[in-house]
């Protein structure tokens, strides 16, 4: 795609969606975003400028790649988006169809897909519109969001928002060489992710949405064309959010849900003789909680091991950990060097917060333990609410439910695990990957997707 033409329908894609909307989180829930207590270094535009145009310059290569057609082009910002697509993808090549894989070079690829992936890279065509978008835009959105009074979003996350100038009219490149049939994501908050979604529609290329992990109602309306859910429950929040959508977000007009499972690799385990107790410890959760919980199971002789989000920090992670190294009931290993299903295989159950991993514990048999970590949020997944987890509101609590785990007297809520993932206790349990497959390559074939395994709609 030429200069000029990327530059025109970037232009054109900022009519249908803003900064505002891209960087959803931070343009349209920047209250939630204050109260996550985010780092708030480099404040001022001319900082966040800084940051922007270092990242820019980071990702500037002189190498480009052939074009070429794939029926699929994939996007993973993180680890928990890829290891949500990956199995996808994985089943694609199975199946003999051409993928284009591009990742964020920390992400952690699988051999078998590390010759079909390229890290995201811009060319020197693409660095100058990026620039030129920059300086087009840039003073603009300042402007607005002086006018909005948003003080806070200007010092600390207008980069956010600049970021739209780097990933739309990328994306738009890379969709218009590579041409696929489809566009595969795990993210439909982050402002990547939903750059990418915008310029898929510019190019009239069908967008594909595949749950990566618990959603809240935080999140936006479903904006892609197919959309694969965990289940039901997701499926009533975000009807809930659209409901409630005060911020007047448009949602795809044509679009088609389906109840496909957890995407995870998850493994049912056999865990009678399992006796440690895991934790989950998030990003945004009060480490000071964790480190009491730690040595009150300690203390009580119970074995304690530990599981740090894929996006914790080293330094956060090694100074809690050097706290307990020495002690022998204490075991953690590197979440990239161990899967969920084999950290839950060393369990009897799970303590966590505000996470996810509570649905992935007790899909794959472990009981979860649900305790308040933050302070401005409470099951926002409705974890407790719905009976996945059992709630502890102080540590003896949780060393009672424990016990009761412990001597068979609680286990895990079956029917709630289905209300969480459609697939569990069915034939496609384990499966989802081929699921997602099959129903792509089907409505590639046109069949009409009303008649395909759990086909749902909202209104």
């Amino acid at each position: 795609m030429s200069f000029f033409l990327i530059l025109k329908k970037c232009l054109d894609a900022f009519k249908v969606e803003s900064e505002l909307n891209l960087a959803y989180l931070y343009g349209k829930k920047s209250k939630v975003i204050n109260k996550l207590q985010l780092k708030k270094k480099f404040s001022g535009p001319f900082f966040q400028f800084l940051i922007f145009l270092f990242y820019t310059i980071k990702k500037l290569s002189f190498f480009s790649s052939k074009e070429s057609k794939k029926f699929i082009y994939a996007y993973a910002e993180s680890n928990n988006q890829y290891t949500s697509i990956s199995r996808t993808i994985l089943k694609f090549l199975e199946k003999k169809y051409e993928i284009h894989l591009v990742n964020e070079n920390f992400v952690q690829i699988d051999e078998q897909l590390k010759k079909y992936t390229k890290p995201l890279q811009i060319n020197l065509k693409l660095f100058c519109v990026i620039l030129l978008l920059f300086a087009l835009k840039a003073p603009l959105l300042h402007i607005n969001l002086k006018r909005l009074s948003n003080s806070k979003e200007i010092s600390y996350f207008i980069n956010q928002f600049y970021m739209s100038y780097f990933y739309l009219p990328y994306f738009l490149d890379q969709l218009y060489k590579y041409k696929p049939k489809f566009v595969l994501m795990s993210n439909d908050t982050n402002v990547s992710c939903r750059s990418l979604k915008l310029a898929a529609e510019i190019l009239n290329i069908k967008t594909v949405y595949l749950q990566h992990s618990s959603v809240s109602t935080l999140f936006p309306p479903l904006g892609h064309n197919y959309i694969f859910l965990d289940g039901q429950a997701s499926l009533d929040i975000y009807h809930k959010n659209e409901i409630d959508n005060s911020l007047n977000l448009k949602k795809n007009s044509v679009r088609h849900i389906f109840l496909s499972g957890n995407k995870r690799k998850l493994i049912k385990l056999d865990l009678n003789k399992k006796d440690q107790i895991g934790i989950a410890i998030n990003r945004l959760d009060d480490l000071e909680i964790f480190k009491k919980i730690c040595f009150k199971l300690i203390n009580l002789g119970f074995k304690v091991r530990i599981r740090f989000h894929p996006g914790t920090s080293n330094l956060i992670k090694n100074k809690f950990i050097n706290i307990f190294k020495n002690n022998s009931l204490f075991q953690y290993k590197d979440t990239n060097k161990e899967s969920v299903s084999d950290f839950f295989g060393n369990l009897c159950c799970l303590i966590g917060g505000e996470s996810g991993i509570h649905l992935e514990a007790a899909i794959c048999g472990v009981v979860p333990i649900y305790y308040k970590t933050q302070a401005d949020f409470y099951d926002m997944s409705g974890f407790v609410k719905y009976g996945i987890a059992y709630e502890a509101n102080k540590a003896k609590d949780i060393v009672s439910i424990i016990n009761k785990i412990k001597l068979n007297k609680l286990k895990v809520n079956k029917s709630a695990v289905k209300y969480f993932s459609s697939t569990f206790l069915t034939e496609w349990q384990g499966r989802e990957d081929e699921l997602v497959v099959n129903h792509l390559l089907s409505i590639f074939k046109n069949i009409d997707p009303k008649e395909l395994y759990g086909y749902n709609c909202l209104k």
